[in-house]
């Protein structure tokens, strides 16, 4: 953010100095990228009760034109934070827009789990010993009931209706 502003007050000191050799645009795209990618904690993503880390690319601000390399460089960082910090594993949500991620991500070892319309899910295992992450759900099982207990002069009964889950 101060490499930023920086950079916006020594653009027009530059462009007076040296003419049009100083595009605004580089500028733009230079205070963006910084903007959005800089900073000790590199990727950021929510911590779930087992451990494990979330990370949705959609979320956290990269710059859509962010190259494989700039994103591999910093999914590094965030994985050797990660592992310092005690996490087991972490999930990488991967937008199709930034798909060229997931190369630089399996390059660090990510696996797909499962893919959306919009997305594909990435996991990494970080504990020790084999992964203990699970698989995705690939059936849905729904359980009903109904008791009904006619020795009763009331006749009363339970009724467990099936709920299905909502996305």
């Amino acid at each position: 953010m101060a490499a930023c502003a920086f950079l916006s007050r020594l653009s027009p000191l530059l462009r007076e100095r040296f003419g049009c050799k100083v595009r605004a645009l580089s500028c733009a795209v230079t205070c963006s990228q910084l903007h959005k990618v800089e900073g000790p904690g590199g990727l950021t993503g929510k911590v779930d009760r087992f451990g494990g880390v979330t990370v949705n690319l959609a979320e956290v601000g990269l710059p859509a034109d962010i190259s494989e390399n700039a994103f591999s460089s910093l999914l590094q960082d965030s994985l050797v934070q990660w592992k310092a910090d005690g996490k087991m594993a972490v999930w990488l949500q991967v937008p199709i827009s930034l798909s060229r991620c997931a190369a630089a991500a399996a390059a660090h070892g990510f696996t797909f789990h499962h893919a959306k319309s919009d997305h594909a899910m990435l996991a990494l295992w970080m504990g020790e010993g084999e992964s203990r992450l699970p698989g995705f759900a690939t059936h849905q099982v729904g359980v009903a009931g109904l008791l009904n207990d006619s020795l009763s002069e009331q006749k009363p009964g339970l009724l467990l209706p099936h709920h299905m889950a909502q996305e």
